[in-house]
């Protein structure tokens, strides 16, 4: 139960974190220059060295709730589990990972960022190693940022959850999370959320070190992957040669039911939850996903939308294409099978 004053929940998912990178995040949400906040932990499944290293890190402060639990369900359930046990007291929810570190002014920046509309605010974040070396100034170094178009935000999220923080009232609306195929993420569903729902609100500044090594669960490479590139001609005849063999239809297949029917469940989601309370043209947004593999029109408006890249817009990594060869197979497939099934019905 959050104490008078717990103003902000932070939900932090654990899984065999690195002791040191572990510790130096707890130091740094103990180091934040605003109080009233509780951190809830939920750790999924670590061994028992692990569980006792993160024990030792959070000692006997009370500020810690540890949630141990014995079946592992992934960072995607995790999150959710975590979720559920935000106290009614609480106004606000923070994301945090096991790994990063904090500034001492990121939760009072970003609680300051809310206006009225605001569902959700999130903050750039500065890119560095496990040693803490910089990567990069900013997350955007490799595309452009989006806290307003719905539509762009459903083909290819922009919030990363551990710079964010969000009204506890999106819980209505967001628990529990779709039943989704792999590839779904925690922070992207929120955003959604939030955004058909209201506003967004970024802050300009970072406000975080976003930590890059290998045992993350996605980091800044992989989340900026898909943009849009020249291929040269060797590489046209390496698509020929997988066209042949099969490769690319099974790649294709994948974007479909891999890629598009997630995206396409998130959008019928968002309707059916928050239908009513989303504009019209947000409302148009996510019908246009949902059925999209239902209209003929779909392949032809994804390609050309993933060309506003030319324009500066973009903040979809061209994920449009991908979305386009899947929704194209698919009807593809489709009418073979009627036509199969046909010439079959006329030959019996």
């Amino acid at each position: 139960m959050a104490a008078e004053g717990d103003e902000i929940a932070i939900c932090m998912a654990t899984f065999n974190p690195d002791p040191v990178l572990f510790g130096r995040q707890v130091d740094s949400i103990r180091a934040q220059d605003r109080g009233d906040w509780l951190c809830i932990v939920c750790d999924d499944g670590s061994d028992a060295d692990s569980l006792a290293a993160i024990e030792a890190v959070l000692g006997s402060d009370e500020r810690f709730q540890l949630h141990a639990q014995g079946e592992r369900l992934g960072f995607y359930r995790n999150f959710e589990r975590s979720l559920e046990l935000v106290p009614a007291a609480a106004r606000f929810v923070a994301f945090c990972d096991q790994d990063d570190r904090w500034y001492p002014q990121k939760l009072r920046l970003l609680r300051e960022a809310f206006e009225p509309g605001v569902n959700l605010a999130y903050s750039d974040m500065r890119i560095v190693g496990a040693d803490g070396a910089k990567i990069s100034d900013t997350y955007w170094n490799r595309r452009r940022n989006n806290s307003t178009d719905l539509l762009s935000l459903l083909i290819a999220n922009t919030v990363s959850g551990t710079a964010c923080m969000f009204r506890r009232q999106l819980l209505d609306y967001a628990l529990p999370f779709p039943l989704l195929a792999e590839g779904a993420f925690h922070d992207r569903w929120i955003a959604l959320v939030a955004l058909a729902l209201g506003d967004l609100a970024y802050v300009d500044a970072p406000l975080l070190d976003y930590v890059q090594h290998g045992a993350a669960a996605i980091g800044h490479e992989l989340a900026n992957r898909g943009g849009v590139r020249r291929r040269d001609l060797g590489e046209w005849r390496q698509t020929l040669a997988r066209l042949r063999s099969g490769e690319l239809a099974r790649r294709w297949n994948s974007a479909y039911a891999d890629v598009y029917l997630r995206v396409a469940a998130e959008a019928a989601t968002l309707e059916q939850r928050c239908g009513p309370r989303m504009t019209p043209a947000k409302r148009r947004a996510a019908h246009r996903i949902a059925v999209a593999d239902r209209s003929p029109l779909a392949v032809p408006w994804l390609q050309l939308r993933s060309m506003r890249r030319h324009l500066g817009r973009d903040e979809t990594l061209g994920v449009e294409r991908g979305l386009a060869r899947g929704i194209a197979w698919h009807q593809l497939s489709r009418a073979r099978a009627k036509v199969l099934g046909r010439g079959r019905a006329r030959g019996s």
